[in-house]
């Protein structure tokens, strides 16, 4: 099992504990560039930047597992919802939100405008209240790539 974890100093951020996933090829926790086109989306709308944590993090890496394992793409799935894994891995699941995607191919600047595109998930990204931002990418069932987005 390989881990890929590139944090820049600059974020805020715990050690992260992986002892509870069972296992998969690989899961990469190293997307800044979607977290940065969030964080200047959220700034020209005037609202407050989104700051990762290692909670959200664990959240949406294993929702990328679980959708992996059982081999769908959607918010719920498995015989659980998106906010399950909020909840499990202590997240403020009450006022959460995920955002999904999927066959982008590392062209982090066509999936953000893909979100921004989509009333649900811009919605996500532009609510005012969310203050923490958790990320994850792993293969899809299909051979693509699926990266997973949590705020709270």
């Amino acid at each position: 099992m390989i881990f890929i974890v590139n944090i820049p100093p600059i974020i805020e951020y715990k050690e992260i504990e992986y002892s509870n996933i069972k296992e998969l090829d690989y899961i990469i926790i190293n997307n800044n560039t979607s977290i940065n086109l969030i964080n200047n989306t959220r700034e020209e709308l005037g609202l407050s930047t989104v700051v990762r944590t290692a909670v959200l993090d664990v959240s949406a890496k294993n929702k990328c597992q679980h959708m992996y394992e059982h081999n769908y793409w959607a918010h719920s799935g498995g015989g659980k919802d998106w906010w399950d894994f909020l909840e499990e891995s202590g997240a403020r699941h009450w006022r959460g939100g995920e955002i999904l995607g999927k066959n982008y191919a590392g062209d982090y600047n066509s999936l953000h405008i893909a979100w921004l595109n989509s009333p649900g998930h811009y919605a996500v990204i532009a609510t005012d209240y969310y203050t923490r931002i958790g990320i994850a990418e792993c293969p899809n069932g299909d051979g693509s790539m699926t990266s997973v987005v949590h705020f709270d």
